[in-house]
Formats: structure tokens, C-alpha cells, sequence
């Protein structure tokens, strides 16, 4: 259940990050976003006060992971090598594959040199 779980939120992060992004290439503006954004973590909150009760999950791999490990269920430790490299690869994948910019900030300000992207 534990391993699933963290499937699951990586999944979430991943979806959610796609969406942000699709929602700026949309013309929504960062307030909008923040807002969408808001929303969002309430559901999480939602999530996390309904379904933790049921399963034990935790969204902090560490409050997993340890206890597992100290009970000897280590069978599920893989998904915490493995998952969050794929992850990283997916978002480069999609980065690329959506050809924008090397900048990781929002906006330029033409006042100031950004040191990301020399823009």
C-alpha cells in the first residue's frame, strides 16, 4: 500500500506540474495560477485527512521508508530508487519535447540581468 501510494503522489506532482504549465501556455496569469494552485491543495489536504487514516500513507517518504525498514518490509524499497529518476526524466523529457526556454523563472524584468538565462 505504502509502495502505491507513493506511485500515486509522484503521479500527482508530475500531472499537476503539466497542468501549470498548460494553464501559463494558456494565458492564465500567476494569480489565476496561485489560486488554481490554492484549490488544489485543499483537495490534497482533503486526501491526505480522509485516506491516511485508512492505509497509514504518509507524503513524506522518510515517515514510509524508516519504519519499513526498522520492521524488516523492505520489499517496497525500490520505488524510492527508482520512481523519483523516472520522474526526473519524465519533466526533462517534456521540457525538451515542449521546446521552451532554459529559464526557470516566470517573468523577466528588463531591469535585471537574469542569471539563469543571461536574458
Amino acid at each position: 500500500i505504502i509502495a502505491a501510494n507513493n506511485i500515486l503522489n509522484a503521479l500527482f506532482m508530475i500531472v499537476s506540474s503539466l497542468i501549470a504549465g498548460a494553464m501559463l501556455s494558456a494565458g492564465f496569469t500567476v494569480p489565476q495560477l496561485f489560486l488554481a494552485v490554492g484549490i488544489a491543495n485543499a483537495l490534497v489536504a482533503a486526501y491526505i485527512f480522509l485516506e491516511a487514516p485508512l492505509s497509514g500513507m504518509s507524503m513524506n517518504p522518510a515517515r514510509s521508508l524508516g519504519p519499513a525498514l526498522v520492521a524488516g518490509h523492505a520489499d517496497a524499497l525500490w520505488i524510492y530508487l527508482v520512481v523519483p529518476p523516472l520522474a526526473m526524466q519524465l519533466a526533462a523529457a517534456v521540457h525538451k519535447a515542449r521546446q521552451t526556454p532554459g529559464c526557470a523563472k516566470l517573468n523577466h524584468s528588463s531591469r535585471v540581468r537574469c542569471i539563469f538565462c543571461e536574458a
